[in-house]
């Protein structure tokens, strides 16, 4: 009898054990897509802004020549 429980104790164990690992790589997985989703977004604002630095550039090379 006491080696049906310790069996049925360890099944649980497993059971718990394999839950708790499943948890755990969902929420690896979405962190990583969290994270790529911040990293592809820093990289869309970094674009936006070196463009943007660029005209600024290009207006104040042509402002320049304009007072010339």
């Amino acid at each position: 009898m006491d080696e049906i429980m310790d069996c049925s104790w360890t099944r649980k164990q497993r059971e718990e054990r394999e839950r708790v690992i499943s948890n755990s790589h969902r929420l690896c997985r979405s962190f990583r897509r969290e994270k790529e989703e911040r990293e592809a977004h820093r990289g869309r604002v970094n674009e936006e802004l070196t463009e943007d630095l660029k005209e600024d550039k290009r207006i104040g090379k042509l402002k320049k020549d304009l007072w010339r």
